[in-house]
């Protein structure tokens, strides 16, 4: 009769058993992740259909110390994995948990995949007894960020091939970038520039007007200008002219600003030159329609005073020939009065 039940429990037990065992497996196909448990020797004792899928099969129906070279595993770069350094093996053989550990598999259709997993040492009463290794399919997360590792370096080669100083800032105004000409400009290193606070560099005549300016346009998220004088690393003062555009994250949210400053000096100085110039100008001007006045007042009265003598010069030619003729009248009158009767003839004369 005791044997009857205690094989009724034994019964009950490996149902509960084969439950448990079920459970787990419907738990394991439930996940996105693939599931991979080896024994301790390193060959593979479960796969999961996640990790199946991964390995672009059903199910991977290889022996277990096949399964490496089956799938033709490599290393991140393309060098053939060894065997001894998956994952799953390392996790055996050290007794830790490898994290985010990086590798290529190989289909049978000829594709590839980078896959990216978590491999955990199994212990049994202290013991390690094998180990289970999850993974996923990373390859489309690791083009993207490649893809953007690319657009990034794109993005510094053209930004530090422009003469124009360039950054890139985050809300809390630190620079996530700066280009050559950045650094170039406040003569510093690369690391410098990035946390340089560039209030520090602004013409003290400047200074309230541009900080106030700035402030304004960041709370406005919206494109704005700023000019002003600032100091660079070889102590000249630069005219400078920036435009800040806000810049946003995938979800639109504002993240920052990108701004461009272009040195605008020579067109400062050209117009102040221009100004300068128009302000004496109409001094200039007044002057010489001054001295214009004054040379036309000089005409006016040399030309009176050669009117003048033209008149003088007519009386005096006139007169001289009334003179003449008296002056030849009383010469007869003088000759007709030497002799006798000289008075009568000289009286004659001079009515005549």
């Amino acid at each position: 009769m005791r044997a009857d039940k205690e094989s009724d429990a034994a019964v009950a037990v490996r149902t509960a058993r084969r439950r448990d065992a079920a459970t787990q497996t419907a738990v394991l196909e439930q996940l996105h992740e693939g599931v991979i448990v080896a024994d301790r020797d390193g060959r593979i004792s479960f796969v999961s259909e996640a990790a199946a899928r991964l390995h672009g099969v059903k199910s991977i129906g290889v022996a277990p110390e096949k399964y490496s070279e089956t799938y033709h595993l490599f290393t991140e770069d393309g060098r053939p994995y060894p065997p001894d350094e998956l994952p799953l093996a390392r996790a055996v053989r050290d007794g830790e948990t490898i994290v985010d550990a990086r590798w290529r598999i190989r289909r049978p259709d000829g594709s590839e995949i980078l896959a990216i997993g978590t491999a955990k040492p199994v212990l049994l009463d202290g013991a390690i007894v094998g180990s289970v290794l999850t993974l996923r399919d990373d390859t489309a997360r690791s083009s993207s960020e490649e893809a953007m590792r690319e657009s990034e370096e794109r993005f510094r080669r053209i930004a530090d091939s422009t003469p124009a100083p360039m950054w890139v800032t985050r809300l809390d105004r630190k620079r996530d970038f700066v280009n050559r000409a950045y650094v170039d400009f406040l003569g510093i290193t690369y690391e410098q520039a990035v946390d340089f606070d560039w209030r520090t560099i602004i013409h003290p005549d400047d200074a309230d007007r541009v900080v106030a300016t700035s402030m304004a346009g960041e709370a406005s998220l919206e494109t704005f200008a700023l000019e002003g004088r600032y100091r660079g690393g070889n102590g000249e003062w630069r005219w400078l002219r920036s435009i800040s555009q806000p810049r946003f994250g995938p979800a639109g949210e504002h993240i920052g600003f990108i701004g461009v400053a272009h040195d605008v000096t020579g067109l400062k100085l050209a117009e102040q030159a221009l100004r300068e110039l128009n302000d004496t100008l109409e001094q200039r001007v007044a002057e010489e329609v001054a001295r214009r006045g004054e040379v036309e007042e000089a005409l006016r009265q040399a030309q009176k005073m050669e009117a003048v003598g033209q008149l003088t010069g007519g009386i005096a030619h006139d007169f001289n020939n009334l003179l003449t003729v008296v002056l030849g009248n009383i010469e007869m009158a003088r000759r007709a009065s030497e002799g006798a009767g000289g008075e009568g003839r000289a009286l004659r004369a001079l009515a005549n």
